[in-house]
């Protein structure tokens, strides 16, 4: 069969007038599929990274000239686009969301992962839409919740999980995002969790804090595969400094202090998770964030230590969780005494 293409020569004006167009009709961003499959037609026009350059250079400025660059560039996991991307960075870093395959969704997180893991450094992961109300809905929130990528859900009109969503977006509908892509910890790097009988734990960072996702990403048709037994430790979180570390397990509301290469146990069956906020203890004190999200860390706006006291911003209200070393003798929000529970264990 035959492919008709636009000629490189022609690519910017193309870009131009169709995305004025679409600026017309009130569009106001764009999603750019199919990028990689320019290595199928590059044959007599320069070659892939040829053909790349020039169509990258086309599409991106004239996403810029209409849409202040709101792209995102999707099917595009080729190294000739990677290194073509020089204005638009974010970029879909796994295939799609496959509601009923459930072989995927382990997957999923694993390609995202892995992909941060290497080109994260120039690209912004994009870890593609997921369903709330889908069964493996609360497995890709926490995938989410770690994967420092921004939030899309796909959910079908009346079929939301307000509830999971609520876990991963602020009152004011912001997304309390961490600070870098969601990437493999070393122990995992260089194993198919989606194969072997290793849980796939994802780290990122909230400034001087640390939360890790960890998955079991097996599934096997018609078999009971039984729980994945690993360890978290605060040292998975790459660059995370301090000696000892409040860390927070999301699911069961556990929290321990720990040392750097304290570990703790985790079993976990087949296509489930848990979510750790880890965070130094300066000072017998360690702000966890607010406790209803997975990635507490992120709600997070500021923390100022002064003699006896410690002022947390919060972006949100909600329960707020801290490790103290011993029992508050106050807690305050805006000048008004707070109640509130002390744990001494």
């Amino acid at each position: 069969g035959f492919v008709s293409v636009v000629p490189p020569r022609h690519i910017a004006r193309f870009f131009q007038d169709y995305h004025r167009h679409l600026r017309a009709q009130g569009v106001d961003g764009v999603k750019v599929d199919n990028q990689a499959t320019l290595e199928g037609v590059a044959a007599g026009l320069g070659g892939r990274v040829h053909l790349m350059q020039r169509y990258h250079e086309a599409l991106e400025g004239a996403a810029q000239t209409h849409f202040a660059g709101a792209l995102i560039n999707c099917m595009s996991c080729a190294n000739e686009m990677f290194y073509s991307a020089l204005a638009s960075t974010l970029t879909r870093t796994s295939t799609d969301f496959w509601p009923n395959d459930p072989a995927s969704h382990g997957l999923h997180l694993h390609t995202n992962a892995q992909v941060g893991a290497w080109f994260g450094e120039f690209i912004h992961p994009d870890w593609d839409m997921f369903q709330s109300g889908h069964p493996m809905g609360a497995y890709h929130a926490a995938g989410r919740a770690v994967s420092g990528a921004p939030v899309y859900v796909s959910d079908k009109p009346e079929a939301h999980d307000f509830a999971l969503l609520h876990k991963l977006v602020l009152a004011d509908g912001s997304v309390p995002r961490a600070d870098l892509p969601g990437r493999p910890t070393r122990d995992c790097l260089f194993h198919d969790p989606t194969r072997e009988d290793v849980l796939l734990k994802i780290f990122s960072r909230n400034g001087d804090a640390g939360v890790i996702g960890v998955f079991n990403a097996r599934y096997d048709a018609g078999n009971a595969l039984p729980p994945i037994v690993g360890a978290v430790r605060p040292a998975d979180v790459e660059g995370l400094l301090g000696k000892r570390f409040a860390v927070y397990a999301h699911s069961t509301g556990e929290m321990r202090a720990m040392a750097r290469e304290d570990a703790w146990e985790v079993a976990l069956l087949p296509l489930t998770s848990e979510v750790f906020t880890v965070v130094p203890i300066l000072g017998g004190f360690a702000p966890i964030g607010l406790a209803d999200k997975l990635n507490s860390g992120g709600t997070i706006a500021s923390v100022v230590r002064r003699d006896g006291f410690c002022d947390v911003a919060l972006r949100d209200g909600g329960p707020f969780v801290a490790w103290c070393e011993r029992e508050p003798t106050e807690a305050s929000a805006g000048g008004a005494a707070l109640p509130f529970i002390y744990d001494a264990a």
